[in-house]
């Protein structure tokens, strides 16, 4: 803190110094009662009171920056929610007044967000409705207070959510430690969670993981109360899923939920290093300041982070396995409410004459102000600062992996698919968001793919509690629209996604809604950029194993004629009969090798551009007709393992019948483009077979063009992968933002 306070502020050192005093100040409840070598470590009491000095200096530096300024730099405002989530699990006296800080927060943001959602947005249409198949309201009329509508979703206020805050009769010094403190802790627990809950419980549907929702509970209510009901769902279902004896060990296991007692009798009683009194005096600017949400602050939205992070970080190093019995968090289901109602106020949907990407005024806020109409600092979009300091924290909410579909629930509800603005700063952020849920996946993370198997892909994906049914009915929905600009952001959302959602929902959203549902719909599109990033969807992420290991018939046919692959004798040789000893056959061979050793890039140059729009151009005759004879240059031994392996691995399984489905909708655009070979192969079977039509005609004039630009794409990829077999190719990135003109209403 003297380097601190010596060491300019545009000196990146400085946060440097104020990084490593949070920490050095945070490591007590660590190190107190810590068993080693079947003993419990002790601070000795000197040790002890420099640890209390620091604390008391800190909050002493971080009301000075309350006091200053509104708005804190990024290391100040770190370094104040850690200094404050300290004195909320070592000082007990200060737990219920920040909850009550938090509480009055939430009601402020839920207040003023519905009042706004409804006169704003009383006539858009959201992405996908309420869960449940619940149809969205229709009512422009004003609600004074959302709390009349989640009322009943909530615990009643009279019962304490700081039940680990003891009377002083129960936290006698002399039973400041041990085994009678333990106890008093768990029975106050007990009492919390027996008084805590609704009317009602939500419980699991039956066959499935994810909480049911009571129809009722929806009915003539708006959109915030379904994501009210779905956090409740999600908070009970994690009471009810965990016995009694779970919650003693972890409690008991968990000395950050009750040392505070005897931390807070050391520092103002036993060693009288400072009061009470002091740390009051700053604790008031700080609770002042959360008691009052600002887009332009949002510490209380780091505040949330910093104290879910201990607890996360100590169970991590209590816990191999990572998990956490949140509900036994005193707090938590404020603070995730509290999480929940800002995440709520960035992702809700705006009027369109609020969408303007520029930060200069548009014409009706220029009249606005004139008029003099107060604006709600809320109402714009949020810009990526904002979004940043919002999903940082995000990273730390979400480790409750049943979280991301409540988020997920929010962003969706609140995005107008008939706004392409909405769709776009909607869509940006449930694609950051699923990022950064499949990162805090605990344990960590799901990854499928381990190096250890031959050309697999390690990816982090989302946990089991993800719910991929609502999130492809939302993505079928959005794909429905006919506006360009919305299509290519949602495509280019789902191509960023696909490898983050666990196994079973990616399957679905391969199968159905890419390669059954929209397969020609947009491998045919009219626009050009929606059937690139398609192709580019189809070649690179539609499997998780190496496309050099899958039997890919349309592959064979694309490339034949490139460096890739060697076509086979009877095609080499037009018909004729050539034994394979043939000298002639082992001539063309040779040939037929040179050539393709011609074509090969080399590490200085690449293939002439020119050359691969002529095998894309033939790619629509060479599907006609239908000569998968053709294989790859390199021989490989995936190809078998991916077979064997596939019969204990959900993974592999799922990669081979997509390539299946894949190749059975080339061969549909094949016989749909030839419908005479088509008739005349079924009349020499003996069948009288009709043309068939698999798409409307009016694709098929986009077919060339669209076949063009796949082997392309597919050469991009074969590319990559014969430059390095033993690894995945590596995806392009895509990023598509749509832009706002200025001063648009």
């Amino acid at each position: 803190m003297d380097m601190v306070d010596h060491v300019p502020v545009r000196n990146r050192c400085r946060a440097l110094y104020m990084q490593a005093a949070v920490y050095i100040c945070r490591r007590v409840e660590f190190i107190e009662g810590y068993p080693l070598d079947g003993q419990q470590v002790h601070l000795d009491s000197l040790v002890s009171k420099r640890y209390i000095r620091l604390l008391e200096r800190s909050v002493r530096f971080c009301s000075v920056k309350i006091r200053k300024a509104r708005f804190m730099a990024e290391e100040h405002r770190f370094f104040v929610a850690h200094i404050y989530t300290a004195v909320y699990f070592r000082f007990p006296f200060a737990t219920p007044k920040l909850l009550e800080a938090v509480l009055q927060c939430t009601e402020k943001l839920e207040g003023r967000g519905e009042a706004s959602n409804v006169t704003s947005n009383g006539s858009s249409r959201n992405l996908n409705g309420v869960k449940n198949d619940a149809r969205p309201p229709k009512t422009k009329h004003r609600r004074a207070h959302r709390g009349s509508i989640s009322g009943s979703l909530r615990s009643p206020r009279q019962y304490r959510r700081h039940w680990n805050d003891l009377s002083e009769s129960k936290c006698r010094p002399d039973r400041i430690s041990g085994v009678d403190l333990q106890l008093e802790i768990f029975s106050s627990f007990s009492e919390y969670k027996s008084n805590r809950g609704t009317d009602r419980l939500v419980v699991p549907v039956k066959g499935g993981g994810t909480p049911g929702i009571p129809q009722d509970m929806l009915k003539k209510g708006s959109s915030n109360k379904s994501v009210a009901a779905a956090l409740e769902a999600v908070f009970q279902q994690g009471m009810n899923r965990v016995g009694e004896e779970q919650e003693v060990t972890f409690i008991y296991q968990l000395p950050l939920l009750y040392i505070g007692h005897k931390l807070q009798n050391d520092a103002f009683v036993k060693l009288t290093v400072t009061t009470q009194d002091k740390i009051e005096a700053g604790l008031d600017l700080f609770i002042d300041r959360v008691k009052s949400p600002g887009r332009d602050d949002l510490m209380a939205v780091t505040f949330v982070a910093a104290v879910l992070s201990d607890v996360s970080s100590w169970c991590n190093h209590r816990y191999a396995d990572g998990r956490i019995l949140w509900h036994c968090v005193p707090g938590y289901f404020a603070l995730v409410r509290l999480y929940v109602a800002v995440f709520e106020r960035m992702c809700q949907r705006r009027a369109r004459s609020s969408a303007g990407a520029s930060s200069m005024p548009s014409v009706n806020r220029i009249l606005s102000i004139i008029e003099g109409k107060a604006s709600d600092p809320w109402e714009d979009y949020w810009n990526d600062r904002e979004i940043e300091t919002v999903l940082d924290a995000g990273s730390e909410v979400l480790k409750n992996e049943a979280l991301v579909n409540v988020l997920m629930q929010v962003i969706l509800e609140s995005t107008n698919i008939l706004d392409p603005t909405s769709v776009n700063y909607s869509f940006g952020i449930l694609q950051r968001m699923l990022e950064v849920a499949s990162m805090a996946a605990m344990p960590a993370a799901t990854e499928i793919g381990s190096p250890g198997k031959f050309g697999g892909r390690v990816r982090h994906c989302l946990g089991a509690a993800f719910d991929g049914d609502y999130f492809l009915n939302s993505m079928r929905s959005a794909l429905q629209s006919s506006h360009v600009q919305t299509l290519l952001k949602v495509l280019t959302c789902i191509y960023n996604c696909i490898d983050l959602l666990p196994t079973a929902a990616r399957k679905r959203l391969v199968a159905e809604l890419i390669l059954r549902e929209n397969f020609f719909h947009f491998f045919l599109h009219w626009n050009e950029e929606i059937r690139k990033i398609f192709s580019y969807m189809i070649v690179f992420k539609t499997s998780a194993s190496n496309r050099l290991d899958l039997p890919s018939a349309s592959d064979r046919i694309l490339l034949a004629q490139t460096p890739f692959f060697e076509v086979g004798p009877q095609s080499r040789s037009n018909g004729s009969s050539l034994s394979a000893a043939s000298p002639a056959l082992s001539y063309l061979s040779h040939l037929s090798e040179l050539a393709q050793a011609m074509l090969r890039p080399t590490a200085d140059s690449e293939m002439d551009p020119a050359k691969k729009a002529a095998v894309g151009k033939k790619a629509l005759q060479r599907l006609k007709n239908w000569d998968a004879s053709a294989r790859l240059k390199r021989t490989r031994s995936g190809g078998d393992a991916v077979f064997r392996d596939s019969l204990v691995d959900e993974e592999l399984s799922v990669d081979l019948s997509i390539a299946s489905k894949l190749d059975a909708n080339f061969k549909m655009i094949a016989e749909q483009m030839d419908p005479t070979k088509h008739q005349r192969e079924s009349q020499e079977n003996g069948e009288h077979a009709r043309a068939k039509r698999y798409f409307p005609r009016e694709l098929e004039a986009y077919a060339e063009r669209a076949l063009s630009q796949y082997v392309l794409v597919l050469w991009e990829y074969y590319e990559a992968a014969f430059e390095n077999p033993a690894k995945m190719p590596v995806a392009p990135s895509l990023e598509f933002t749509i832009s706002v003109p200025f001063f648009s209403d």
